[in-house]
């Protein structure tokens, strides 16, 4: 029984109680709990540690409908390279330089993407093999 005006402690509330939490984990040692990392107020208030969830299915390579998104990509690809680098250089030697390029420059600006997507493209198929056979020796 509580003393007048007190009110009684609750089991959990008790100072010596230990919540059932640590009771279960294998790190917590009830030597001290007052004093360094091991006490108690530190273990329950901290972050318990992550533990992704990942299966077998997770580490599996894609196996198909590669070759025409691939390909999309790297023309998509090839065009932002020749824009970014080849039509800015071009665009500057024309100006600056004054040199008149005419068809040439039309010619530069639609072969280069399909040339540039293409190095990518067979780029990216022979990694995929290489991928492949690595992932067939494991």
């Amino acid at each position: 029984m509580a003393a007048k005006g007190k009110p009684e402690l609750k089991e959990a509330a008790r100072p010596d109680a230990v919540p059932l939490r640590l009771v279960r984990d294998p790190q917590y040692v009830p030597t001290s709990r007052n004093k360094g990392w091991n006490r108690i107020s530190i273990i329950f208030w901290s972050r318990q540690p992550y533990r992704p969830n990942v299966s077998a299915a997770d580490f599996r390579l894609p196996s198909g409908g590669f070759t025409l998104r691939t390909l999309a990509t790297c023309l998509f690809c090839g065009l932002a390279i020749t824009l970014g680098y080849i039509w800015f250089v071009l665009f500057f030697v024309t100006i600056l330089a004054g040199v008149d390029l005419g068809p040439w420059f039309f010619a530069i600006m639609a072969g280069s993407p399909l040339v540039i997507g293409t190095i990518l493209f067979v780029l990216a198929i022979g990694r995929r093999n290489r991928e492949r056979d690595l992932a067939a020796e494991f």
